[in-house]
């Protein structure tokens, strides 16, 4: 579980609280020097997220979430798809926390800054090397294409550079190539900037893009088969989707037709939410998403059809579905799709590689090339005793690996290339007694530090 977070003493929390106003300033400069950016959003932002009716529902059924677990799927589904269904109307129906109008202006800069050619041309030789045979390689035919293919960002550019790349390696042919059919690396990656999140909300995604996210702990607008039939299969619940979830009527929807029906009482509990069989409240009439080809079995259902009753179906084998997302720690049944893992894990190898070419460098190189500087801002994790520390953990880990890549090297021109920014209403400092000097410590509402810091940012500007 890695180290315990560090509660500050009634001395520190009165230090930190008083320099409030120069720990934002200084946590605006590490911004403002930055060239790379990494978010990890903790659980305090998903609270936060809701409106004021979603809110009080989802504080009626937070307990509840942990009851429903994979065997209560199996024993009780009515209570199973009440209780996630009504998790889901709440995502759905609430808009993301307003401190993501703030982030999404950081993360435009950092995504159309000079590092962010940098590590997609990093990513994109990584895909091409794995796409061509070992000759082409090579070839400087090769490495003039994977540099432009790295710092091009329309889908157009894209198509054209991926044939050039084709016909330059294999020759011009009319015959279809697997290689050429292979070659997928999405150029809308976010280049300098990447987020890990355990909010199971699915709203950083909402506004950064799939791409850019990296959800730890899965998110319930993704879904999956209860088996799980196939290995990585998961997909988006369509757009307009809500569940028919009864609160009060124990499972008889035809007295309340609300898909957002009244919360339940104390005395009621959490085993008031039921969703009766029969149609979800809302779903769309259209909605076309590619799904399996190959090997599908003979009830395989589009994402739509899958949806279309309000116990969900796999799209495979027609079996029942549950959110890709962890209902309990050890959830063996949690499909975390090794396309999402790798997707995060091939940035920050990039990242890694671009830290080390730049401590590497000596002489006359080393007065024009430095390290990438890199600035972690950590937004309200661990909120409550008992919660999960995988954010922190997270967030520590990638800022010792960064300095320690960078310190391995022995370079003459060797820096600290990474600072954590840990903004936390209750524990701001750095966990394990390590590395303070590492991490500024912001103590105070989340949002409200943020839009200090974002009023800094814009000063220095200026």
């Amino acid at each position: 579980m890695g180290n315990a977070p560090a509660r500050p003493t009634e001395v520190q929390a009165s230090m930190m609280h008083s320099d409030l106003d120069d720990a934002c300033t200084r946590a605006a400069r590490a911004m403002a020097e930055a060239d790379v950016l990494v978010l990890c959003l903790g659980d305090r932002l998903q609270e936060a997220s809701t409106t004021a009716a979603a809110a009080e529902a989802a504080g009626s059924c937070e307990s509840s979430t942990a009851l429903a677990t994979s065997s209560l799927l199996e024993s009780d589904p009515s209570l199973f798809y009440g209780i996630w269904g009504h998790q889901f109307n709440i995502s759905r129906t609430s808009g993301p926390h307003p401190a993501f109008e703030i982030l999404s202006r950081w993360c435009k800069k950092f995504a159309a800054s000079p590092a962010a050619a940098k590590l997609r041309e990093r990513q994109a030789e990584k895909a091409l090397d794995e796409r061509l045979p070992e000759p082409a390689r090579a070839t400087p035919a090769w490495k003039q294409v994977a540099s432009r293919v790295g710092s091009s960002g329309s889908d157009h550019a894209r198509d054209e550079e991926e044939e050039e790349v084709v016909e330059l390696m294999y020759g011009s042919s009319d015959e279809e190539n697997e290689a050429e059919k292979e070659l997928t690396f999405d150029l809308r990656d976010p280049g300098a900037f990447h987020i890990f999140t355990s909010n199971t909300n699915g709203h950083a995604a909402r506004v950064f893009g799939r791409n850019a996210v990296r959800e730890c702990r899965g998110a319930v607008d993704q879904w999956q088969c209860c088996t799980p039939c196939r290995d990585g299969d998961v997909w988006t619940a369509p757009p307009g989707l809500l569940f028919n979830v009864d609160v009060k009527n124990n499972g008889d929807a035809s007295q309340d037709d609300s898909p957002l029906s009244t919360p339940p009482t104390e005395e009621e509990g959490s085993r008031a939410l039921r969703a009766p069989t029969g149609e979800p409240a809302s779903c769309p009439t259209v909605h076309v998403v590619p799904m399996w080809h190959g090997g599908c079995m003979d009830r395989a259902l589009s994402v739509a059809d899958s949806f279309r009753t309000n116990h969900p179906r796999c799209r495979s084998c027609g079996g029942p579905s549950r959110p890709n997302l962890q209902l309990e720690r050890g959830d063996v049944g949690w499909t975390d799709a090794a396309d999402r893992h790798e997707r995060y894990a091939g940035w920050k190898r990039a990242l890694l590689q671009e830290v080390h070419a730049g401590a590497d460098t000596k002489g006359e190189e080393a007065q024009e090339s430095k390290s990438l500087r890199v600035v972690i801002v950590e937004i309200g994790a661990f909120a409550r005793d008992g919660d999960v520390t995988t954010v922190r953990q997270e967030s520590q880990a990638l800022l010792r690996e960064l300095n320690g890549t960078a310190e391995s090297t022995g370079a003459e021109n060797c820096q600290r290339v990474a600072q954590l920014i840990r903004i936390n209403a209750h524990y701001p400092l750095i966990d394990g007694g390590a590395g303070g000097g590492e991490c500024i410590s912001v103590m105070g509402d989340e949002l409200e530090a943020l839009a200090q810091i974002d009023e800094a940012l814009s000063a220095m500007a200026e």
